[in-house]
């Protein structure tokens, strides 16, 4: 794990991948020719919920993949076992520093960019704290449940540069099969897919204008009912465990 550490803080291709993540909840305000001087963080930050799921799927991708499969590429893994470590060590070690990390860095994109907005423009009364809070904190389940099955394609094929290609397929596939679903049965596939749970949580639609302060603005309803919360956080428990155990299978039993 020290030797994951270090690794990271050197790692060009992680920091430019947090860089590029931080960026994108600030995207909307450029090219949706939204008013700064109307802006508050309450409503900057029900436009940056709907540009997370990306965020979160650049930065997963990119630290799991780096993280979990780089020494894989050259062999260099192979070091480790020679030198007396465990495979039960070498696969924990990794998994544990890969969800640790992304599990920050997608935190920190989350609530900076947010928190950057609110202390220049103050919160305002376009949404309830509290409930953008709760959306957050549910959102990170089906977020390291992603980290999770990311783990699991990193140890079946091997390879960094692989499982990060592959993610994006797997990300793609999920877009088109969900949208071949809603168009012939009029069914969102909410929470058989990580990715689609993420952005089920990220959207806010349901908006009316209201009088505040003598002032009509728009006020969001983010509150989540109990089974959105529940089955969020149990499929994303359940799968998330199946996917972190049947990696160390594969890679207990497979030749590095």
């Amino acid at each position: 794990m020290k030797a994951q550490r270090y690794q990271i803080k050197g790692d060009n291709v992680i920091i430019y991948g947090i860089l590029a993540a931080l960026l994108i909840p600030v995207l909307p305000i450029f090219f949706d020719g939204t008013d700064m001087g109307d802006m508050t963080g309450g409503l900057f930050a029900v436009s940056a919920f709907g540009t997370l799921p990306i965020a979160l799927l650049i930065i997963s991708l990119v630290l799991i993949s780096r993280i979990c499969g780089w020494d894989m590429n050259d062999k260099t893994i192979n070091y480790e076992v020679l030198s007396g470590h465990s495979r039960g060590q070498i696969y924990f070690g990794r998994v544990l520093m890969s969800i640790v990390y992304t599990l920050v860095a997608g935190i920190i994109v989350m609530v900076l960019p947010i928190a950057v907005i609110t202390m220049i423009k103050g919160w305002g009364e376009n949404v309830a704290v509290y409930d953008m809070l709760i959306r957050a904190l549910v959102m990170l389940c089906p977020y390291i449940r992603w980290m999770c099955e990311l783990v699991l394609v990193v140890f079946l094929v091997k390879n960094s540069d692989i499982a990060l290609v592959m993610g994006w397929v797997m990300y793609a596939v999920v877009l088109i099969v969900q949208m071949i679903v809603y168009e012939a049965a009029d069914i969102t596939l909410i929470f058989p897919f990580a990715s689609i749970n993420m952005m089920s949580l990220s959207e806010i639609t349901n908006t009316k204008l209201e009088l505040v302060n003598g002032e009509l603005i728009p006020v969001f309803d983010a509150a989540l009912n109990a089974s959105e919360i529940t089955n969020s956080i149990v499929v994303s428990i359940v799968v998330a465990v199946v996917c972190v155990m049947a990696g160390y299978v594969v890679f207990k039993k497979r030749d590095m």
